[in-house]
């Protein structure tokens, strides 16, 4: 049985102790909703990423375009509390033409 599965198992077996405890001191077991928050966690916490990723704040609170503007949008504002991003599009360099080309908004 993998890390993951002992920790699940564990969690139920605590999970009907904590049921059985409330209910002799008239007390609400847990919610469906923290329950699911608890599970969540601990399979997040079970399991070892291939990779860390971290964004900047910036970018979690104003996000970059999620499609494709189109050839025609040169510059991409968004502004959240204090924070304000502004990403213009440049050009880069292209081999085959051996010019400068416009490049698009990621």
């Amino acid at each position: 049985m993998s890390t993951f599965e002992d920790a699940l198992k564990k969690l139920k077996a605590r999970e009907q102790q904590a049921r059985e405890q409330a209910r002799a001191e008239g007390r609400r077991p847990l919610s469906t909703v923290k329950r699911r928050l608890i599970e969540s966690s601990i399979k997040i916490s079970a399991t070892t990423p291939d990779e860390i990723l971290f964004q900047h704040t910036v970018f979690c609170q104003t996000v970059l375009p999620y499609r494709d503007p189109g050839p025609e949008v040169r510059t991409w504002e968004r502004q959240q509390g204090n924070v304000k991003l502004f990403i213009e599009a440049g050009k880069a360099y292209d081999p085959t033409t051996e010019r400068l080309e416009q490049i698009g908004l990621p």
